[in-house]
């Protein structure tokens, strides 16, 4: 464009100046000059014209760069929702759910339920308030089915809110456990200094009976029946105190190794001897050997507990299961011990507390509220869990699962065993 402005300039200078020049009689040097001067002028408007297409290109390039770059971003952003694995909701001002995203949709769908019921509890309004306030509403949670949902909402432009949601089932779950584990921890504690006290003061309850049935008359039977008596609650106050120091001891866990399938195999037996004959008891304990670190008489304490509660819950006769299981491979190899009755099965909120020293819902004089606690203590002492699972009138299932012992150990056990 600027060579084509250029030499249409020149011609018009060139020629104007010599048919004007030719009819004025001008002379030769004077239009030599005006050409001159002339072309001087188209040179310099030509580069300045040049200059200014050139610069107009650059910028022309520059924005269309901008355009497609922005484009792109636009493409990247708007494909975050579609393609992200965590649910995400568009709201507008009145509360209208107007996008959801695959994974949102896929969370309704698995729930069984509406979209707006993973959605939390007055998410209407607080789409309305985000735009009122312009700011964020955080960790709003959602309990759906098995799952829990935790949302955040933002204020966006153009009237909407985005709601972006997480699955918060197995961290508060893990925190549930931290935090039972720390109040266990603390009561253990206290329940050992309790137990030390207390320990003292049997020694001599305990003592001084015995001198006074060594001082007393022998043939004074009243007296002798009395201090039997004595001796006999001082035996029951010391049987409380073994258990509570069982709770609150923090040995270091058990380096021997036995075999699980054959320590459960020889308490059925005694379990059987607890159960009424309106109970029945079915077990699959058979199978390979399950190498575990856990002391015999432990694991039978722990079965006999939970033998003795799945009979109270089932006072007009069920069924008792006993199961020994193995999953997992290497480090991650665990083994499991399942307990399942028929019985009357727990209420949620007493769940939360059964492993609870001193807890318990039988009448006063039915139990110590130690049995479940020891068996917390013992299982987790050898770095195991054990857990409920339960519906009222649906029964109970409690599960003990312990971690299996390594190769080496193994290999141990097998030649101790020969």
């Amino acid at each position: 464009m600027v060579a084509v402005y250029a030499t249409l300039a020149m011609l018009w200078i060139i020629g104007g100046d010599l048919l004007l020049g030719g009819f004025a009689g001008e002379d030769a040097t004077v239009v030599a000059a005006n050409i001159g001067k002339g072309a001087a002028f188209v040179l310099v408007t030509g580069v300045v014209l040049y200059l200014l297409v050139r610069r107009d290109e650059q910028l022309l390039l520059r924005a269309n760069r901008e355009v497609v770059n922005t484009g792109a971003e636009v493409d990247r952003l708007a494909s975050f929702p579609r393609l992200s694995p965590n649910p995400i909701v568009a709201l507008s001002s009145e509360g209208t759910v107007v996008y959801a995203n695959e994974a949102a949709r896929r969370a309704a769908e698995e729930a069984g339920a509406q979209l707006t019921s993973i959605l939390p509890v007055g998410f209407a309004g607080m789409a309305g308030q985000c735009l009122g306030t312009t700011l964020p509403i955080n960790g709003q949670e959602r309990s759906i089915g098995n799952r829990i949902w935790r949302w955040d909402l933002f204020p966006v432009d153009g009237g909407s809110v985005y709601a972006y949601g997480e699955d918060a089932t197995e961290e508060i779950a893990l925190l549930a456990q931290l935090t039972h584990a720390a109040k266990m921890e603390a009561v253990g504690r206290l329940a050992a200094g309790v137990a030390h006290n207390f320990n003292n003061a049997l020694l001599a309850v305990t003592g001084y009976t015995q001198l006074l049935k060594d001082e007393l008359p022998q043939d004074d039977e009243r007296v002798q029946d009395d201090l039997r008596q004595i001796e006999l609650a001082a035996g029951h106050a010391a049987d409380l105190v073994r258990r509570l120091m069982a709770f609150s001891r923090r040995d270091a866990p058990v380096t021997d190794v036995t075999d699980l399938r054959e320590m459960v195999r020889d308490v059925l037996p005694l379990v059987r001897q607890l159960m009424p004959k309106t109970i029945a008891l079915d077990s699959v304990v058979d199978g390979p050997e399950v190498p575990v670190r856990m002391p015999r008489g432990e694991i039978e304490e722990v079965l006999m507990n939970l033998a003795v509660n799945a009979s109270d819950a089932m006072p007009g006769g069920g069924h008792l299961f006993v199961a020994v299981e193995e999953h997992g491979q290497g480090e991650a190899r665990r083994a499991n011990v399942v307990v399942r009755d028929t019985g009357v099965g727990i209420e949620p909120a007493i769940q939360a507390r059964i492993f609870e020293p001193f807890f318990t819902t039988k009448p006063a004089g039915k139990g110590t509220g130690l049995g479940l606690a020891s068996a917390y203590a013992a299982v987790t002492r050898q770095g195991g869990t054990i857990r409920v699972e339960s519906e009222p009138g649906l029964g109970t299932t409690f599960t003990i699962e312990l971690p299996v012992a390594a190769e080496a150990e193994q290999l141990g056990l097998r030649e101790a065993a020969s």
